[in-house]
């Protein structure tokens, strides 16, 4: 599927090391135990976000209780996001690929598509974090610079604010044209999607209808007056920002922060291969952020253990926690950084810190005065 032959190192002691250890620690009884866990905890997820849904539409009806429960809402559906569709569209939310592929399918019921996230996500990401050209997460282009590899712009020079209010758009990019046109495009970076299926295109059609049903119609058939419209569009704006805003950031503060590597075409070699393995590549490119925040940790499925999400994308989430502390011994033993931050303010000081570094003209830096 890739058009780009980059490859990397073959696999050495560290990856190998770290396979046993884990699986070690994976044993069958661990693993049930983990899912039982995970499936309780997404039934609590979808009765709370159905809840507050209903709450919202039915009794929302100032901005006071648009605030009251629209935010919960928002909450959850982030919650079934991060620990229901991440899971489940890497195949960590059960045994059964039937219950994984379900589970992944809360995306389109989100607006997006598990279609095209797979290749975005799965695929591209997952394979080649902070590489330029090839993940799609650091490709921003005309609105950031992400990387030293990419061109620098004037206005870049002022991202390290304004980003910040751009990451709350992202959702209504691909809940409106951004899935449709990735579809049309039939490419993601250098990476080409195949031609989808009939049930793949009637999933993704559906998911559309199922979505416009319930962020839309509902909503406007309970309010219908010119003054409930405009109360439901400042609604729907304002808590489509949050929703992609704290998604967005969730993946930015692991990546793109001044202590994570980037590299691009210019660090291969004449075959197209990368200096490490492909291990040693998600350690380089990845942070950790606030471990042992257990209320985080909760509600972003363990996306703030995104190395050993990197490593281990087809566990169950639950599992990261116990994980990271076999990853960062191995990561000691082997002489390789384990980046991690302490705090979620110490993360998003990181990503602070790495955009305002990268909206500097780099003409105008010491190296090439």
């Amino acid at each position: 599927m890739p058009v780009a032959k980059i490859t990397f190192r073959v696999k050495e002691d560290f990856w190998k090391e770290l396979q046993v250890e884990v699986n070690s620690y994976l044993k069958a009884d661990v693993v049930q135990a983990g899912f039982r866990r995970l499936h309780r905890k997404a039934a609590f997820i979808v009765a709370w976000t159905i809840s507050w849904y209903l709450a919202l539409v039915i009794m929302g009806n100032s901005w006071w209780q648009i605030i009251l429960y629209g935010v919960p809402f928002v909450l959850g559906t982030l919650a079934a996001a991060f620990c229901i569709m991440h899971d489940g569209n890497h195949g960590g939310f059960s045994r059964s690929r039937r219950v994984n592929r379900q589970a992944g399918y809360v995306l389109e019921v989100l607006g997006g598509s598990s279609y095209t996230w797979r290749v975005k996500h799965n695929l591209a990401h997952h394979t080649y974090p902070n590489f330029d050209g090839l993940d799609e997460d650091i490709d921003q282009p005309p609105f950031a610079r992400m990387t030293s590899t990419q061109e620098w712009k004037p206005w870049y020079k002022w991202q390290h604010l304004y980003l910040w209010f751009g990451y709350g758009l992202l959702t209504l990019k691909w809940q409106s044209f951004g899935d449709i046109s990735v579809m049309i495009r039939g490419r993601i970076t250098r990476f080409e999607l195949k031609k989808p299926s009939a049930f793949e295109a009637g999933a993704f059609a559906i998911g559309k209808l199922i979505f416009i049903g319930w962020a839309f119609v509902i909503p406007l058939l309970l309010h219908l007056t010119w003054h409930g419209a405009l109360g439901f569009a400042i609604a729907y704006l304002s808590l489509s920002w949050l929703f992609s805003f704290i998604l967005a950031a969730t993946f930015q503060l692991a990546h793109c922060t001044d202590e994570a590597q980037f590299t691009s075409d210019q660090d291969t070699d004449s075959n197209g291969k990368l200096p490490s393995s492909w291990a040693v590549h998600q350690v380089l490119a990845t942070s950790d952020f606030c471990p042992g925040n257990r209320a985080i940790t909760w509600f972003m499925g363990g996306l703030n253990y995104q190395l050993e999400h990197h490593l281990f994308p087809h566990t169950a989430h639950v599992h990261y926690p116990a994980i990271a502390a076999i990853v960062k011994q191995a990561c000691l033993r082997h002489g390789l950084p384990y980046n991690c931050q302490p705090t979620l303010w110490s993360a998003v000081k990181a990503h602070y810190r790495h955009l305002k570094n990268m909206g500097q003209n780099p003409a105008a830096s010491p190296a090439n005065a």
